[in-house]
């Protein structure tokens, strides 16, 4: 019982479904939509993310250095979307080691990041009022069916009220997972990125490891291909692991209760067999 319930517990830390995700099938245009949100009202939970990719996805590179534009879409408002935008797709360039800019700067290998028109963009940058639709943004990505991205497109819900550093927050992410990255935890922890749940939504830019992530997709300078991660098998890997476990401890606990269910019938036999006296004879030996 005891492998049980801490294969149970390992597996729900270590391993899950990811939350605010969806996926759907569109059969006119062949392609996969893919959908993760920023939530206003994120889950508490205390799991983990063993990837921090958003699965098998990339972007075809067509060439050694692979170019990603990202077009301003944003309506006019309030909030000035085009000079964020700006200054998100600087630092996805030039990640620096402190949240307020300060510190050694890691740059991407073999993929940088454009600013461009809307209509151009790889990745299409958009604001809007979508209503109470309990996320701040909201990141979709189009898969053909050899599994490479086609199309990106992020949007921002201004319904709700953010500052500005806080928007920047979820604008970050949202471009982050057009690349496609996802994120470094969903736990409200501060990992020192945008690609985190921080509770506060304060980190306006990605960190190192974000640079790690993308040298991992697109560090392959050889042409025509794009480095395959298989980092959606890492919770297959440990779901077999957990599986075998389980399984393990599922058979050593058969055993042991039967071992304590044999034990337990003997012990009631043995009580309820009947006790006879002992006999007692004497043996005449003067009759030898």
């Amino acid at each position: 019982m005891f492998f049980i319930i801490l294969t149970i517990l390992f597996s729900s830390v270590l391993c899950h479904e990811k939350d605010y995700y969806e996926e759907s099938y569109d059969e006119e245009t062949k392609l996969t939509k893919i959908s993760h949100y920023f939530p206003v009202n994120r889950k508490h939970n205390r799991r983990q993310l063993l990837s921090h990719f958003w699965d098998n996805y990339t972007w075809y590179k067509t060439t050694p250095n692979l170019k990603i534009t990202i077009g301003d879409c944003h309506n006019l408002s309030n909030i000035n979307w085009s000079s964020i935008l700006t200054d998100v797709i600087y630092h996805w360039n030039n990640v620096p080691e402190n949240q307020n800019g300060t510190g050694e700067i890691y740059t991407p290998t073999n993929v940088s990041f454009l600013q461009t028109t809307c209509e151009t963009a790889m990745i299409k940058s958009y604001n809007n009022d979508y209503g109470d639709t309990n996320w701040l943004g909201r990141a979709t990505i189009f898969i053909n069916s050899n599994g490479y991205v086609v199309d990106a497109i992020s949007k921002v819900n201004e319904y709700y009220s953010l500052t500005t550093n806080q928007w920047q927050h979820v604008l970050c992410q949202e471009i982050g997972h057009g690349f496609p990255l996802d994120h470094q935890s969903e736990d409200g922890s501060d990992l020192n990125t945008c690609m985190d749940y921080d509770m506060y939504h304060t980190n306006k830019y990605p960190n190192k490891h974000d640079v790690y992530l993308l040298d991992s997709l697109y560090g392959n300078t050889t042409k025509n291909i794009s480095v395959n991660t298989n980092n959606s098998s890492n919770c297959d890997y440990i779901d077999s692991i957990f599986m075998i476990i389980l399984i393990v401890g599922l058979s050593m606990s058969i055993i042991l209760l039967s071992y304590f269910l044999y034990c337990f019938i003997k012990i009631c036999c043995i009580k309820n067999e009947p006790i006879y006296e002992p006999r007692s004879f004497t043996i005449d030996l003067e009759g030898f």
